[in-house]
């Protein structure tokens, strides 16, 4: 090959390389900032109509503040009665129509005497100072106008005058009236010359009676005022603000206040209550050239109604990609440059640009892997150098606002850690105490001669046992929610027979129906499935906090319980809850299965309760494929509740017939209540570890009257050596119960001491805490069993009975071998 072919292709091959090198760089490139642009763009214009909506939020809660003053509802009452007085209700139609009438016939330039009187009242004169404090340094009024109208729709104060007196048949009025607050659309203000957005609020007093409607006028130059604060330099950017109706209020290009419509505009975006975001490539409506479009529209701010408006930003693309266009024209100069220089120029400049177009690729691709924090070297002053200097100023920034993530989500796990812990710590504190109130109580009712005891002391202690009892559901209750609150409420399905389960929900719940005198039925509406596969647990406390609920609010007639079978595509079991009670409104329905919610105060004061049972049915029933609902409900006629479960396949199982009655304990059934048989633990030897003084009386007594023999220790280091000193005498203990909590050395430290000195004996944990976690974390430090407090005297035989079994076996000739220093491989394994 000749000298001048090879040098041709020492020259041509380095620039054809870096031709593919730019080519590839600019495509990776421009799709990175692409992304980046629309990522940037949506948050900023997603922040932005956020904060629209929180000023709106805080505008209404400092007006609602306002109006919720005694000056006001003075006012509003004198004013109201002063048409009360007129008599009846045609007598003051007639009133406010002639003063109406009169009001908007008076000339503009002249106040008529009830205007005057009305501008003159110490009150607007009080709205008149509010308003010009309020728009003091402005150079604009930032709330024109406010104006309060009585519960008859007639103007009762107002800071200027207004263009009528009546004000009932405005559609801002009846819809603050029915919503308590109303946020209307831009309009133009004819009173006061602006365009304006309606702030409305319904005035009620204390006792939650009607009073009147207040109506603030906003400016909208306030909110434009802050969206021309923040924007930016670039020409390439154009920001238009779209009101409610769809007709564009202002655009950064002419900044006018148009009102044309803004369909051409949202031409390609989708916006609605699902969707409140969008980013879109698109073409320009106006310009027809290409633009990266992000919207967002209002959704209200915490639960404050939002302004309904929507941010439109949109980004010349061709402005936006020019650094990648930059990049291009760098490479191909930097060709025809290499054309004509020598081999030398030409490697040399192909090699500095390649290695910095490398830097740059290496970049983006780290970047778009998820390495924010990826920098390119910038070391000149050319379009490359200021394309990474650009790069590393996005880096840095998007690196910034994932650390502000990481802390916000860090802080928000911190506090629901502290919260679950707080929780946990409550149940802790109150069920110790409980133990020994509830033990007691019980055992007071047990020992003695009953028949010779006054009833009025029977009566106390029982009262004592039922409000105990009361703090513990309270408990429970607060517990769950904590659990769905942070998805960790568990469904275990299985099969179960929801035929036996309405006999026993018979069973329970007739008694409760009978101490009321009242009526109390379950029916089967329909065949239904012998076997169901659910969480009989969770069913179970669906359909108890129904019918307890039905029970309490009814005082005559009855609760039935109809059960129904629905097949189809989508099989389910179905359980209405209909009571002849108090009946609910419409606005008390509504409200019902919100957290710590009852129909109204009175109720809560009358029946007690938290309100959290509806509401914990309700996300139990959806986890079990189904919900909780009102089906209808009239005052002093009754509720219909419907519970609903899916279920999973049921092929095979057969129907029972409404009249069909079948046995208890069917083989293959799980029965979800059955009748435990006795069991008996005496001549079992206990080590109990329980720092409380009188929860060690307390569970020594209960376990003596099993005719046990009981040793007590009040820490966990006398634990471990009364354990291990028994086993060493060859008496060791047939089961130790270990408080978890105990000074000097806790449970957890106990069981972890002993299983490390080679003792397998059978350990049941102690505690007050009652959560899922902590059975878990028990299990898991050694732990054979679990009994929460306060203690359930059955519970806890059964549970020491099962360890006292299993110590008869193998599980004794462990101990003891063990206690001789023999204990083989395969007993140890």
């Amino acid at each position: 090959m000749r000298i001048t072919h090879r040098f041709t292709v020492l020259v041509v091959l380095p620039v054809v390389l870096l031709i593919g090198v730019g080519l590839y760089v600019g495509r990776a490139t421009e799709h990175a900032l692409r992304g980046t642009i629309k990522t940037a763009e949506g948050k900023r214009s997603a922040d932005l109509i956020l904060e629209l909506d929180r000023q709106a939020h805080d505008v209404i809660g400092e007006w609602r503040t306002y109006f919720a003053t005694a000056a006001f509802h003075k006012l509003l009452a004198d004013s109201n009665r002063s048409f009360e007085n007129l008599g009846s209700l045609e007598e003051v139609s007639r009133v406010r129509q002639e003063r109406d009438l009169a009001w908007r016939r008076q000339p503009k330039d002249s106040l008529s005497p009830l205007m005057r009187e009305l501008l003159n009242h110490p009150l607007s004169a009080d709205l008149r100072t509010r308003l010009a404090k309020r728009n003091e340094g402005f150079s604009f009024p930032i709330f024109a106008e406010v104006f309060v109208t009585n519960r008859f729709g007639a103007n009762a104060a107002q800071s200027h005058r207004t263009s009528d007196y009546r004000q009932d048949d405005e559609d801002w009025w009846l819809l603050a009236h029915q919503d308590g607050v109303y946020v209307g659309d831009v309009e133009f203000d004819e009173s006061t010359g602006v365009h304006a957005v309606e702030l409305c609020f319904r005035v009620d007093d204390e006792g939650g009676r009607f009073l009147g409607v207040a109506k603030v006028v906003w400016n909208v130059d306030n909110q434009i005022e802050y969206v021309q604060a923040g924007l930016t330099d670039s020409d390439s950017e154009v920001l238009t603000l779209i009101t409610r109706d769809r007709r564009v209020l202002w655009r950064s290009n002419n900044r006018k206040l148009t009102f044309e419509s803004a369909s051409s505009f949202l031409n390609g975006i989708d916006l609605d209550a699902a969707k409140t975001s969008a980013v879109v490539e698109r073409s320009d409506p106006q310009t027809g050239e290409d633009v990266i479009s992000a919207a967002a529209l209002s959704s209200g701010y915490a639960q404050t109604p939002g302004l309904g408006w929507i941010v439109l930003i949109d980004t010349d693309a061709k402005t936006a990609l020019g650094p990648v266009a930059n990049i291009r024209w760098t490479v191909f100069s930097s060709v025809f440059v290499c054309l004509l220089m020598l081999v030398i120029v030409s490697t040399w400049i192909t090699r500095s640009m390649t290695r910095r177009i490398r830097n740059l690729t290496a970049a983006t691709r780290d970047f778009q892997s998820g390495r924010l924090d990826a920098q390119v070297n910038v070391d000149g002053r050319d379009e490359l150098s200021q394309l990474g200097g650009a790069f590393n100023l996005m880096a840095a920034q998007l690196s910034a606002d994932q650390a502000r993530l990481r802390e916000a989500r860090e802080a928000a796990e911190s506090a629901n850690k502290t919260k679950s812990a707080f929780l946990a710590n409550m149940s802790h504190e109150i069920r110790t105490p409980m133990t020994a109130i509830l033990g007691f109580a019980d055992l007071l009712l047990e020992g003695g001669d009953l028949a010779r005891t006054p009833e009025q002391r029977v009566e106390a202690i029982q009262t004592i046992q039922r409000n105990g009892r009361h703090l513990l559901q309270l408990i429970n209750d607060i517990l769950d929610v904590s659990k769905i609150e942070a998805g960790k409420m568990t469904i275990e399905k299985r099969e179960c027979s929801p035929v036996l389960m309405l006999e026993e929900l018979h069973a329970l719940m007739y008694a409760k129906a009978a101490e009321k005198r009242i009526g109390f039925k379950v029916e089967r509406a329909g065949p239904i499935p012998e076997t169901v596969r659910t969480d009989p647990t969770r069913l179970r406390q669906v359909l108890l906090n129904l019918i307890g609920n039905a029970i309490k609010f009814t005082e005559q007639g009855g609760v039935t319980v109809s059960v129904e079978f629905i097949d189809g595509d989508a099989p389910m079991m179905r359980f209405d809850v209909v009571d002849t009670g108090i009946g609910l409104t419409a606005d008390q329905a509504g409200r019902l299965f919100e957290r710590f919610n009852q129909a109204d105060d009175s109720t809560t004061r009358k029946c007690g309760g938290t309100g959290l049972g509806l509401s914990i049915s309700k996300q139990l029933a959806r986890l079990l494929g189904g919900d909780v609902t009102i089906v209808e409900s009239a005052l002093g006629k009754g509720t219909r509740f419907r519970a609903t479960i899916a279920l999973d396949s049921f092929e095979g199982v057969r129907l029972i017939q409404p009249d069909e009655v079948i046995g208890h304990g069917q083989a293959g059934v799980e029965s979800t209540g059955a009748e435990e048989k006795d069991v008996s633990i005496a001549g079992t030897r206990i080590l109990l570890a329980e720092d409380v003084p009188a929860n060690q009386r307390l569970i020594a007594m209960l376990l003596k009257k099993e005719k046990t023999q009981v040793t007590v220790v009040d820490n966990g280091r006398k634990a471990v050596d009364a354990a291990m000193e028994a086993l060493e005498n060859g008496q060791p203990f047939d089961v130790i119960l270990m408080d978890m909590q105990m000074p000097v050395l806790d449970g957890f430290g106990a069981t972890t001491m002993l299983r490390e000195k080679g003792y397998v004996g059978s350990i049941v944990a102690l505690t007050a805490h009652a959560m899922s976690e902590d059975r878990d974390k028990c299990l898991s430090h050694g732990c054979d069993g679990f009994a929460t407090k306060p203690i359930d005297r059955p519970s806890l035989v059964r549970e020491i009975a099962k360890y006292t079994a299993r110590s008869g076996d193998d599980s004794s000739s462990r101990v003891h071998s063990l206690s001789d220093g023999h204990l083989s491989s395969s007993e140890a394994a």
